[in-house]
């Protein structure tokens, strides 16, 4: 196959269910999904309904899988390995709640964990369970400081379990997962990898990296709708690993299942949990098929998105915010997601309280969302202000630009009108998305 033509023209004719009014650039939050595999998806709820219980109770096992066995051959694994649910949180938090940690047990993660999953770390701790040692991540930095700022902490805490990412969430960094995992070997202790921005985006071969557990979204960057991700155990640990919630097929840990069983432990377990709309999981080898038939197959899309990803930083930085900084780890790879300071200082006000900018980045999101038909999580790291780009085949380095005039132009309208001051005479609520409750006057 020749080169793919990716860009505009390519986004229309083949993911034009997307407004054409909106400047998608944050494909790495919930992803995206072609037209024909999201019809396709809604074929597959049609045929689901002309007879629920013949589906739900005998067919969609061997769906689920087929998906399965897709997911494997693209991460290179025994697919009895694997286990699909319904986003790569649900699957830390799976392993995280069922493992059986004993008192005094320690988890090592990094102090850019994604909430999400710094919060069961957290709660295991609060609950005492285990205890949690934060290994601090501050840029600039170097692969080779992370993964010594890591073997220094398991030297000194010889913690059970170390927790750490392919690519972190906010800011947008790609870890040196391949050489943590290595050392957790060494160590001789369980590596568990958050790769929620992993398949699709990076390549991986779980049997070349020989994790304790890994989980990855596969709606992200595979176009796969939402939500799916699949969960990696190693079959030393298929005991120990239980469902989300626990259900029906629950086993005890010291269960031994003859050999022929325990083999599919994993997907005895985690095939039905109770009753879901599993679509997506019906979609998984076509969504591949789709990658390789119209987009040129993993590399051809990697290849494309890594560049733009360079291209768009560069071009941000140099004509449209000069003076800005890319934020990544020195000698890390590049992705498709990257981090470019926001020229914030240029219109705060003289009296702001930079103890509240957190709350106004909430809101600025929000405002920026609502009226400038895009969206951009921003986010304070070392009290400077990021925004976090995402790069899709249907992408080119106009967006970005224009939506850096976006940003600005919602940054402009908050902080001259003053209504800023507002924010920080509002309840909080506990929503990720909107902390501030109602502005009826904004």
């Amino acid at each position: 196959m020749g080169k793919v033509d990716f860009g505009k023209e390519f986004g229309r004719k083949y993911f034009h269910t997307r407004s054409p009014d909106v400047i998608d650039v944050n494909n790495g939050s919930f992803g995206n999904v072609p037209d024909v595999i999201l019809q396709s998806y809604c074929d597959h709820t049609m045929e689901q309904n002309r007879f629920i219980e013949k589906y739900l109770r005998y067919d969609q096992r061997k769906e689920y899988i087929d998906g399965l066995k897709a997911i494997a051959k693209v991460v290179n694994c025994d697919f009895k390995s694997l286990a699909l649910v319904g986003n790569a949180t649900t699957a830390v938090h799976t392993v995280l709640r069922s493992y059986p940690f004993k008192k005094g047990d320690k988890i090592v993660y990094a102090s850019t964990t994604y909430g999400g999953c710094s919060k069961i770390i957290k709660y295991l701790e609060d609950k005492g369970f285990i205890e949690a040692i934060a290994v601090e991540i501050k840029l600039p930095t170097s692969q080779d400081d992370i993964v010594d700022l890591f073997a220094a902490a398991i030297k000194e805490h010889r913690p059970t379990m170390c927790f750490f990412d392919t690519v972190s969430s906010m800011p947008a960094l790609r870890f040196p997962f391949e050489r943590l995992t290595q050392l957790c070997h060494d160590e001789n202790v369980l590596s568990m990898v958050d790769g929620a921005h992993g398949i699709g985006l990076l390549d991986i071969s779980i049997d070349t990296l020989k994790p304790d557990f890994f989980v990855s979204n596969i709606h992200k960057w595979m176009y796969v709708p939402r939500g799916c991700a699949f969960l990696y155990v190693d079959r030393k640990h298929f005991s120990k690993v239980h469902t989300t919630p626990i259900s029906h097929s629950y086993l005890r840990d010291d269960v031994v299942l003859p050999e022929h069983l325990e083999e599919y432990r994993l997907i005895d377990r985690f095939q039905f949990v109770g009753t879901e709309n599993k679509a997506s999981i019906s979609t998984i080898p076509q969504a591949i098929n789709f990658r390789e038939e119209v987009c040129g197959g993993e590399k051809s899309i990697q290849n494309y998105c890594n560049k733009l990803s360079q291209d768009a930083a560069e071009e941000i930085t140099k004509n449209v915010w000069p003076g800005m900084k890319v934020l990544k780890i020195d000698g890390a790879p590049s992705t498709a997601l990257f981090n470019v300071q926001v020229p914030i200082e240029k219109y705060l006000p003289s009296d702001f309280n930079r103890s509240e900018l957190a709350d106004c980045l909430l809101y600025l999101a929000e405002q920026i969302c609502r009226n400038q038909s895009t969206f951009v999580p921003l986010s304070v790291y070392y009290d400077k202000v990021y925004a976090r780009f995402s790069c899709q085949v249907f992408n080119t380095v106009d967006d970005y630009v224009e939506v850096c005039s976006r940003i600005e132009d919602e940054m402009s309208k908050l902080f001259s009108s003053g209504k800023y001051k507002e924010l920080t005479s509002q309840k909080h609520s506990g929503a990720l998305f909107q902390l501030i409750e109602k502005f009826d006057n904004l």
